[in-house]
């Protein structure tokens, strides 16, 4: 017995409704001043560098244990060689 998914065959008529909607706009006839565009602007570049900084933290963080780990394991190596 084959059990189907209903997530495609309600995806379609979503998506047309939601083209439609959005292609039916008409003009809004508003003002944007310099104020809000420049605030605009700031905004879609804080939110950008937002997420690049926290995909950065992601990554940095195992790193720099992978780094620490190293560094001890070398200061451990050299402690035992008198030479080095």
């Amino acid at each position: 017995m084959t059990i189907r998914n209903p997530l495609p065959a309600l995806a379609n008529p979503v998506a047309l409704g939601l083209v439609l909607l959005l292609a039916s706009n008409g003009p809004a006839m508003a003002y944007v001043g310099p104020g809000l565009g420049l605030a605009t602007i700031g905004a879609i570049i804080g939110g950008i560098g937002a997420v690049l900084l926290a995909i950065l933290g992601l990554v940095w963080y195992p790193v720099k244990s992978m780094m620490k780990k190293k560094r001890k394991a070398a200061q451990a190596s050299d402690k035992g060689n008198p030479e080095a």
